[in-house]
């Protein structure tokens, strides 16, 4: 070994030049330390049985007298998980921390996988695969498997994450505060409303709940949790909820939600969403909030002038129209309508948060993005960081934001590092005398023939403006879109052209590369 350094600084080293952004990925380059270099073995192994994408890795490292059987009546004695591979087994196991069981495991393997862990779960004293297991995320493809879940549940768990339905009908009937006490993060997504009370009851039972996430929860519940120390983030769905804030009014008690930094509330309307302010003692500085339909010009007004009111302090917030709500439930998606044509005067009560650090609003109605209303933005948000205001899953508008309210965004807002909009670029190099300098924005949606007729000086202009550009989504027609990565000194095509209205995910996606 080494003289002066120790085998953990030997590998901090290497982790520091090896990631996964490198021409040598992370994790096969440490399976190769792990086979060559016996005294980086155990480390090693630490890591790369750190996360698991879904058990077909457990599966996978099974003892062989356990794996060869591949019928799917069967029954799994205690004698088959003994002897030196079993412990081989169960020291690799131990070292998982953090379990994703959603992206289908097992594939060709899944019938005798599913019988293996199944017979785990029956035996009579049953298994507790991986003991100082964390994180679990429990969404598998295959219903079947559910049952499994019993396996990775353990007192060292501090996150769960899962569906409703299988969190009725598998973990439910355990007493999970005696189960996992430490429980720290709870998400259960999904309509839960059948199984509400059983649900809120679990909920009372947990003390150190820190994040939770529940679509469905009672009056009694949600008093529970105002009164935890330690909840910095609530999620609540009403549209599956139980909850009926005209009684929780004079129940709640003085000094609830003492350290809640985020809410994310989903509602149907505006109308149904002013209910959060029959709650003063909710103070969050980051707040989430998402409805299934559009706004009209009055009403969105009126909430954000409710809304600055009472949560002065806010920091990120983020209003939405779950545009996609509809379609789950077979309804067809409207196109919006004269009365929800919007301006920046229905967005004035918002500009009263001098602190503002995020900004989206997504899919509210007709948005007149213009050069006005992003520099009114700018000059009331200099804090500002993530700006996003787009219509992404309806028909948008075409963008009338041309480079001089980029600029003046710019300018204003040192901080900013995300825009959500799109720049008409025909007049941009107008402003080629422009002492503007920006590092922090990495990605820019612009839209002009010029992109195609004056592609070299565009290029330079942007290298000059942004220098820490990395990506450019263009359009030359508002049609076709592609992105196109930035260089030190030149500019490639990615091949990833689109065609037609983009979606969120498209979005999202080109946003990520």
């Amino acid at each position: 070994m080494h003289r002066a350094l120790l085998v953990p600084e030997i590998l901090l080293i290497i982790f520091k030049y090896v990631t996964d952004d490198s021409g040598n990925p992370l994790l096969p380059t440490l399976a190769a330390i792990a086979r060559t270099c016996r005294p980086f073995q155990r480390q090693v192994e630490g890591i790369l049985w750190y996360k698991l994408p879904n058990i077909s890795a457990l599966y996978n490292i099974l003892p062989t007298q356990v794996r060869k059987r591949e019928s799917r009546s069967w029954s799994l004695s205690r004698r088959m998980l003994s002897g030196s591979d079993w412990t081989q087994f169960v020291d690799r196991a131990s070292r998982v921390r953090v379990l994703a069981e959603n992206t289908g495991s097992c594939h060709g393997q899944y019938e005798r996988c599913l019988a293996i862990f199944l017979a785990m779960v029956a035996l009579r004293d049953p298994l507790l695969l991986t003991p100082n297991l964390r994180k679990l995320e429990w969404q598998p493809s295959h219903l079947s498997l559910n049952p499994a879940i019993n396996l990775f549940i353990s007192p060292s768990l501090r996150s769960l994450e899962i569906d409703a339905k299988l969190f009725i009908n598998h973990v439910i009937r355990f007493p999970l505060e005696y189960i996992c006490p430490k429980l720290e993060h709870l998400k259960i997504t999904g309509n839960g409303r059948s199984a509400a009370n059983s649900i809120s009851s679990v909920l009372r039972g947990l003390h150190c709940l820190e994040t939770v996430a529940c679509s469905t929860m009672d009056n009694d519940a949600f008093i529970h949790l105002a009164q935890l120390k330690r909840l910095s983030y609530l999620a609540v769905d009403m549209r599956w909820s139980l909850l009926n804030l005209d009684a929780l009014h004079d129940r709640l008690p003085p000094g609830s939600f003492p350290s809640l930094q985020t809410l994310y509330w989903k509602d149907y309307s505006l109308d149904s969403l002013a209910d959060i302010f029959l709650m003063p003692e909710i103070s969050p500085s980051n707040v989430h909030l998402e409805i299934e339909s559009f706004c009209t010009s009055p009403s969105l007004r009126t909430f954000l002038h409710s809304f600055t009111e009472q949560f002065p302090n806010t920091r990120d917030f983020s209003l939405i129209h779950d545009v996609e709500a509809g379609r789950r439930f077979g309804v067809p998606v409207g196109a919006p309508r004269r009365e929800h044509q919007l301006d920046a005067c229905d967005l004035e009560p918002l500009f009263a948060l001098k602190s503002l650090r995020v900004l989206n609003l997504e899919d509210l109605g007709y948005l007149q993005l213009d050069d006005d209303l992003i520099k009114t933005i700018a000059s009331a948000s200099p804090e500002l960081e993530k700006l996003g205001l787009g219509m992404n899953g309806a028909d948008p508008m075409p963008t009338s934001v041309t480079f001089d309210g980029l600029l003046s965004l710019l300018e204003h807002c040192p901080k900013l590092q995300s825009l959500g909009f799109c720049v008409d670029a025909e007049d941009m190099l107008s402003f080629s005398d422009t002492t503007v300098r920006h590092h922090r924005v990495m990605h820019l949606r612009l839209e002009g023939s010029i992109l195609g007729s004056r592609r070299a000086d565009v290029n330079e202009m942007l290298r000059r403006v942004l220098p820490g550009l990395r990506t450019v989504e263009e359009s030359l027609d508002g049609v076709t879109w592609r992105v196109r990565e930035m260089g030190a000194t030149r500019m490639s095509v990615a091949d990833e052209p689109t065609t037609g209205r983009r979606t969120r995910n498209s979005l999202e996606s080109a946003r990520n590369r």
